[in-house]
């Protein structure tokens, strides 16, 4: 349009602007319009940049709580598994004198689960917490929100409490009672699995 006000103003015969307008400040219109235009692009151009890399970082922190949570749930299931473990070992050592060591060991093997339930219950705040400002960064994901509830919702099995395991038995079978919830818990990371890589191809 501008580029019309100018050359209507050059061939004009009678020498009078229709619009009045002198060249020297269509000229400078057109600068500064041409001036704002790169300006709007390289601001473009820029917001994009630092909205992916503000994405990458959040998704860094995505998959650092991501690793610790498949740790802790490893070392949940271990003393979870471990507790009944030692308070059966308790009831049915034949030497009296390890009973109370093994008590004991139980009563640690419950604290430590304890201590790394709490850890769990933290870290995936922190996760939800992170994964809620990607979300407001690139936008909403309805499989994303989906997942999130069916990993708070999912409930694996209890650990086995070891009833009528014989005492010379109960070293083997803790072996694959914790290979066997481990594989309960697994199932945690396969939801964080598929949210982490849907949150990854919304970049």
């Amino acid at each position: 349009m501008l580029l019309f006000l100018l050359t209507n103003v050059n061939e004009n015969p009678s020498g009078n602007s229709y619009f009045n307008i002198p060249i020297p400040i269509v000229a400078a219109l057109i600068g500064a319009i041409s001036a704002l235009f790169v300006q709007g692009f390289v601001w473009l151009i820029k917001t994009r940049h630092e909205k992916k890399e503000k994405s990458r970082e959040l998704l860094s922190e995505i998959f650092s709580d991501s690793y610790l949570l498949s740790k802790y749930y490893k070392e949940l299931v271990m003393h979870k598994v471990h507790k009944h473990y030692w308070f059966k070992a308790s009831q049915l050592s034949p030497e009296g004198k390890y009973q109370n060591i093994y008590y004991n060991n139980h009563l640690l093997s419950n604290k430590d689960a304890f201590a790394v339930d709490s850890k769990i219950s933290q870290t995936f705040a922190h996760y939800t917490k992170v994964v809620r400002k990607y979300l407001l960064l690139n936008g909403k994901n309805k499989k994303v929100d989906s997942l999130l509830n069916a990993y708070q919702n999912y409930e694996p099995r209890k650990p086995s409490e070891f009833d009528e395991i014989a005492y010379p038995k109960l070293s083997e079978f803790e072996i694959q009672e914790e290979k066997a919830l481990n594989q309960e818990y697994s199932q945690y990371g396969e939801f964080l699995s598929v949210i982490n890589k849907l949150l990854e191809e919304m970049i």
